[in-house]
């Protein structure tokens, strides 16, 4: 499944390079590259949980991790059809079409969900209470962003009011769920290894930034 997997990542590497392809291709390539490994992000995930004890807390992340990546499939899937159907809408070139957006936002949330409610060591009042700093820390200056770049996308009017919002919410969930998936990381009980502690946030951060950049770029003719 891996060589599979980094077979096809080189072949979409290769005609994103191709000035040949086309940008037809490329957008509809790409996710149909992303709907396939949210799916099976979905599947393994699913396998994971299912080798732990049912009172085992990894488990209940793992499951959370499942449901998640099924949910994210389903709007990779959607856009996928938009990119077929419009390719070269804001939507199609950006990845903020609705339906990804709506899987995105009950994705991270569960996942956000999960993570602060997993069982961590005994932490003394001093600990909790630069915890919920941290955390009211990365909410301000989550929902800062998601404002800075909904004022700046809103002076475009050729982008729709459901794009704003995409803008807006998009990098907020992202970046909580950034957070929380990293703090669980630091804990020292997070239920997977450090890599992925650290893709993982890497992923969302970058999933972040191009929501919030993206929208802008294909009015100015320099599309993502």
């Amino acid at each position: 499944m891996l060589p599979g997997a980094a077979a096809l990542t080189v072949i979409l590497s290769g005609s994103y390079l191709s000035t040949t392809a086309g940008l037809r291709l490329q957008v509809a390539s790409c996710w149909l590259a992303v709907g396939t490994f949210a799916s099976l992000m979905s599947y393994f995930a699913f396998r994971a949980s299912r080798q732990m004890e049912r009172t085992d807390p990894r488990r209940r992340f793992w499951t959370a991790l499942a449901v998640a990546a099924a949910v994210f499939g389903a709007g990779e899937w959607a856009q996928l059809v938009t990119a077929v159907a419009a390719p070269f809408s804001v939507a199609a070139l950006t990845g903020t079409g609705l339906a990804r957006t709506i899987a995105l936002g009950l994705g991270c949330t569960l996942i956000t969900i999960v993570v602060l409610t997993y069982p961590k060591p005994h932490r003394s009042a001093r600990e909790r209470l630069c915890y919920l700093l941290d955390l009211a820390t990365v909410v301000t200056a989550a929902g800062t962003f998601g404002l800075y770049w909904t004022v700046a996308a809103g002076t475009n009017r050729s982008i729709m009011a459901h794009d704003l919002v995409s803008v807006a919410a998009g990098p907020v969930v992202a970046m909580l769920t950034v957070f929380a998936v990293g703090r669980l990381c630091l804990s020292g009980v997070a239920p997977f290894r450090w890599h992925i502690g650290v893709l993982g946030p890497f992923a969302g951060a970058v999933e972040a930034l191009a929501r919030a950049l993206g929208v802008s770029l294909p009015a100015a003719a320099t599309p993502v």
